[in-house]
């Protein structure tokens, strides 16, 4: 007889698999806001150079399932919802954080992990944006796609940062 596997022990498997994912690269600093509820942040990543905190930092929240139904719609993007074909939701709190922030979903019958963005950050005419996203359109976490990621990331700060003469136009 198998033994019955519990939500909480699927939950501590995909956040160990989503520090892993995290860990490959040298230049990410995961940290865990320990909160009460499964509705929040689960890890802080911060992005590093030369071995220096950037500030840069996007948030993460991490599921765990064993009910997914993955739909192929492109090489590299899938439509996931639970089995019973209900949507993959997040808490409409999350949309007001001032920093972009993901969803990794990891399957538990065979540990892949898929990503999606809820606080996308896009440039939109030069300027930094954080686009919500309720799409339940995912990619599959890999290497490259971390990769993605953080340049995403990197991109949206590199951005959001004014110059001292438009700082002074803008706020004057």
């Amino acid at each position: 007889m198998q033994p019955t596997k519990s939500w909480s022990f699927g939950r501590q498997r995909a956040e160990h698999l989503a520090i892993l994912h995290l860990t490959r690269r040298s230049d990410l600093l995961v940290s865990e806001p320990r909160l009460e509820a499964d509705n929040g942040v689960d890890f802080l990543v911060e992005i590093c150079k030369n071995s220096r905190i950037t500030g840069r930092m996007f948030g993460v929240q991490v599921k765990a399932s064993t009910h997914l139904q993955i739909s192929p719609l492109t090489e590299n993007e899938v439509k996931i919802a639970h089995r019973d074909g209900a949507a993959i939701h997040l808490p409409s709190t999350l949309e007001d954080l001032p920093f972009p922030f993901c969803l990794f979903l990891f399957q538990m019958e065979d540990d892949e992990g898929y990503y999606r963005w809820l606080n996308q950050p896009v440039i939109t005419e030069g300027i930094s944006e954080l686009a919500v996203n309720r799409k339940n359109i995912f990619k599959k976490l890999t290497k490259e796609s971390l990769d993605d990621i953080v340049e995403q990331v990197n991109g949206w700060y590199a951005k959001r940062h004014v110059s001292e003469y438009q700082y002074q136009e803008v706020y004057a």
